[in-house]
């Protein structure tokens, strides 16, 4: 019988830091400073993809500190299920106070976080 490897209870800068670089299909990357966590998207969230989006925010949020920043400013699309990973995110408060900041300038975005109730930090739009 061998031993499976026991999933860390509490996340670490180095778990953190020791993820493996996010394949073209994820579109997530999650980065760790002094008191700050960011979570980023970019492209589409869909269905598959906001499976990894909510496993990244529930597992980091517990945790936080100090920011968790949910960066969207490059996503064009945002899945049902994503919205609803943030709105719990939003509810559920941390053992240790840390602060959720949402940034998007999509207009989809802004307004499906809009209609969550999800308040978020508002980015000019970049026309091309």
């Amino acid at each position: 019988m061998t031993a499976r490897p026991v999933k860390p209870t509490a996340i670490t800068r180095s778990h953190l830091c020791a993820r493996p670089e996010p394949t073209a299909s994820q579109q997530l990357t999650v980065q760790v400073s002094d008191g700050i966590i960011t979570i980023t998207a970019t492209g589409h969230v869909d269905r598959l993809t906001a499976a990894a989006f909510r496993e990244d925010l529930f597992e980091v949020w517990p945790v936080c500190a100090g920011i968790l920043t949910v960066d969207l400013s490059a996503c064009t699309y945002l899945s049902n299920d994503a919205v609803r990973a943030l709105q719990e995110i939003w509810r559920r408060p941390t053992r240790a106070h840390g602060e959720l900041r949402v940034i998007a300038s999509h207009p989809a975005i802004a307004d499906a976080l809009d209609a969550a109730n999800i308040p978020r930090i508002r980015t000019p739009q970049v026309r091309p």
